[in-house]
């Protein structure tokens, strides 16, 4: 019972690591000038009761916020700020279940935002809903691909892919796995999840069908005080992978190499550790050590193995997006029923 509640807390907080052989804690983190370069204007008169909960930076001059109404009922409100105006327009609003998983997604014509239950479609030219579509009660657990060609679901009798008209239904795994944090490749290539009671993590190629199963402890290194794995994603080459794990003083964030034979580093570990944001070879989380007054916005470059804080604050910080020429990171920060958003640079 101990380690399912320790397990759901660290859920709560954020993505999550895993593993080492190169232990990039002690690499020295540069200091950044932490200072703000815009605040964002939002009527905050309009959003009493209302929570920041996610941002997705899409272009130059747009972005995205989703705000989050907690309650018995929960209400989703999607926003989308202009950078040259300092103006926002409501995009969406409604009961949705807000969770710590929802992710945006965009190809050329739509942006998208889902969760486990409901996928809302926007025209990307008038930010205007053009569709959505909910969770059928006979399934476990839905999520479309990040350019939304392809839903994979999850049903009694095993892993399933679908088009966009959900039609030509492809059974691509039948079986009895767990599917934890199931999720996509940025390039739509592969799927992957956690399995065997939190110990590994399984990739499946969707053209192939075929599974690697990444095995903790055998094929990476756990840290000696491992509880479990809680996620993974593949990283955008769609070769290394980028785990979570819960441990007994906090979680650890870490990268499987492929071309190491899926060797690992830790690159956060003893503290909250939450992914906000990856964007080519850039990792950007959070990280609170101890249950300190300070959270910092970490910038990692897993491919130079290359960390500098960019940002720290007293409160939460809640989401963090890469704006589209990888210069700036808007931020999105909670603490005593307040929510803050703002642009810190990159240097």
């Amino acid at each position: 019972m101990k380690k399912t509640l320790i397990i759901l807390l660290i859920l709560i907080l954020g993505l999550v690591g895993c593993s080492n052989a190169n232990i990039m804690e002690d690499t020295p983190i540069d200091n950044e000038d932490t200072g703000i370069i815009e605040n964002i204007k939002i009527d905050y008169d309009n959003l009493q009761d209302y929570k920041i909960s996610k941002s997705f930076w899409y272009s130059d001059d747009t972005i995205i916020f989703a705000f989050e109404q907690p309650g018995e009922k929960e209400f989703l409100k999607l926003l989308f700020y202009n950078t040259d105006t300092n103006k926002e327009e409501l995009m969406y609003e409604e009961q949705v279940l807000v969770q710590n998983t929802d992710s945006f997604m965009e190809n050329a014509e739509e942006i998208g935002y889902q969760n486990e239950e409901k996928v809302l479609f926007f025209n990307k030219d008038t930010l205007q809903l053009s569709s959505e579509y909910a969770k059928p009660n006979t399934v476990k657990y839905i999520q479309f691909s990040p350019d939304m060609k392809y839903l994979a679901q999850i049903e009694d009798s095993g892993l399933y892919i679908l088009n966009r008209d959900l039609d030509n239904k492809i059974l691509l795994n039948n079986n009895e796995d767990k599917y934890i944090g199931l999720n996509w490749a940025d390039d739509n290539s592969k799927l992957l999840y956690i399995d065997n009671s939190y110990s590994d993590v399984n990739i499946i190629d969707i053209n192939s069908k075929t599974k690697t199963i990444i095995q903790g402890d055998k094929d990476f290194k756990y840290p000696d005080n491992i509880v479990d794995l809680l996620s993974c994603r593949l990283l955008p080459n769609s070769n290394d992978v980028l785990v979570n794990m819960l441990c007994e003083n906090g979680n650890s964030l870490a990268v499987l190499y492929n071309d190491k034979n899926y060797e690992s580093t830790i690159i956060a570990e003893d503290g909250e550790n939450t992914v906000l944001d990856v964007n080519n070879s850039v990792i950007l989380y959070s990280i609170n050590k101890n249950s300190s007054n300070e959270n910092q916005l970490v910038h990692y470059d897993y491919a130079n193995e290359n960390k500098k804080v960019i940002n720290s604050t007293s409160d939460y910080i809640i989401c963090a997006d890469i704006s589209p020429d990888g210069n700036r990171v808007v931020v999105g920060t909670y603490k005593s029923g307040n929510s803050k958003l703002y642009i810190v640079p990159i240097k």
